[in-house]
């Protein structure tokens, strides 16, 4: 299978949990064989533009995607935005997807990146699931209550 793993951050570079996990998991499905492409953010330092760039890893590929986005020149709402909306980081997912053609997407956190990266996947049809490694998206599937 050709499988997509998408990430908000990704080691070396960021060693949280959810990091970590997907970059072990990555290694696991490239070593039964599986075709693994990982799509994370890591905006490199002194970027003013938008960018892109393939790496090869531990048998997978993985590509490190940003913004040119500077949060100390940025506006609040600007940083609010940009930790779950960014239009950039749509495009260069859909060409994304374009290029691997992955047969399922496994969303580890999308924080970072853009929730609408879902609804991208959900559009084109492709299988796809999500891991709740926190409790950032709970409000999907939690009924609203009065408090």
């Amino acid at each position: 299978m050709r499988i997509a793993l998408v990430v908000h951050k990704f080691p070396p570079a960021s060693l949280g949990g959810t990091e970590v996990y997907t970059q072990s998991l990555a290694r696991e499905l490239a070593a039964r064989r599986h075709q693994v492409a990982v799509f994370f953010r890591c905006e490199p330092p002194g970027a003013s533009a938008p960018g892109q760039e393939w790496e090869w890893r531990e048998g997978f590929r993985a590509l490190r995607v940003w913004r040119g986005f500077d949060p100390v020149t940025a506006s609040p709402v600007a940083k609010y935005f940009d930790t779950f909306a960014n239009r950039d980081i749509e495009s260069r997912f859909d060409a994304f997807l374009d290029e691997f053609k992955p047969d399922l997407v496994h969303f580890q956190h999308v924080m970072w990146l853009s929730y609408r990266l879902i609804h991208a996947v959900k559009a084109r049809g492709l299988p796809s699931l999500l891991t709740l490694h926190d409790l950032s998206l709970i409000h999907i599937s939690e009924p609203t209550r009065p408090y």
